[in-house]
């Protein structure tokens, strides 16, 4: 039980110490550790304490709106060091770009290039911008006997996490089991607590069905939040994910 409750203490704080620094741009070794099987912990310090309404939100329809290029990459191309290549791809924004960040191993960020720019010299995750980040998740799992994730919530009955998310001020607004072919998925979309406003982080964990081991994407919303464009670029990202031949 102890073992349990700091798995969820640990995806509560991932959430909210998801915006962070990022030194300058150096190549990333391939590595592909697997997940354990029983539930990992990581360590940080809330700082949040308001206590949010949860609500769960029905899949979204791509925006009719906004307009934007966009390009298909192979989820290799989108998280390089894989050791596998997944049969899945998706699309992103035409004018994104990969910058790895050696402070925070093993992650791949997508973002336009002056905003990466950006990003080496300040250290800091860009707020006028939305940009995905891509890696394997250390503090989820997936276990294909049960066919739930470890770590993470499944569904409204996981009580525990919710109210976790509550007590630290995040407002979960979806959470929604998929699979995109054999591949289960899940996704999260939050508001989260930030400076004086909060940001919206969207997220989908995907088992890779290689031990318990789980790939983390995660998208965060311009601030202010940009909301036709931001929305439009996670729906055509969410709704563009397919298993390849």
């Amino acid at each position: 039980m102890k073992k349990f409750a700091l798995s969820v203490l640990a995806l509560v704080l991932l959430v909210t110490t998801m915006i962070g620094c990022a030194p300058a741009i150096t190549p990333i070794s391939p590595t592909f550790t697997p997940l354990p099987s029983s539930t990992p912990t990581i360590t940080f310090t809330p700082t949040f304490t308001s206590t949010p309404t949860i609500t769960i939100t029905p899949s979204p329809l791509p925006s009719p709106t906004a307009s934007f290029d966009v390009k298909r990459v192979s989820l290799k191309e989108f998280i390089p060091d894989l050791l596998f290549e997944f049969p899945i791809s998706l699309e992103i924004p035409q004018d994104y770009v990969l910058f790895s960040v050696p402070s925070d191993y093993g992650a791949y960020y997508w973002m336009p290039q002056t905003d990466g720019e950006l990003l080496q010299k300040t250290e800091t995750k860009p707020r006028d911008t939305s940009f995905f980040l891509g890696k394997l998740s250390l503090n989820v799992g997936y276990d294909v006997q049960t066919d739930k994730f470890i770590g993470a919530p499944n569904d409204t009955n996981d009580k525990d996490i919710l109210s976790a998310y509550e007590s630290q001020g995040i407002k979960l607004n979806r959470l929604e089991r998929k699979n995109i072919g054999e591949f289960p998925i899940l996704i999260l979309e939050f508001e989260v607590p930030y400076a004086e406003t909060t940001r919206l982080v969207n997220m989908v964990y995907l088992a890779t069905l290689v031990d318990t081991n789980v790939l983390w994407i995660t998208y965060y919303f311009t601030l202010p939040t940009n909301a036709e464009k931001d929305r439009a670029i996670w729906d055509r990202f969410e709704t563009s994910l397919e298993r390849t031949p």
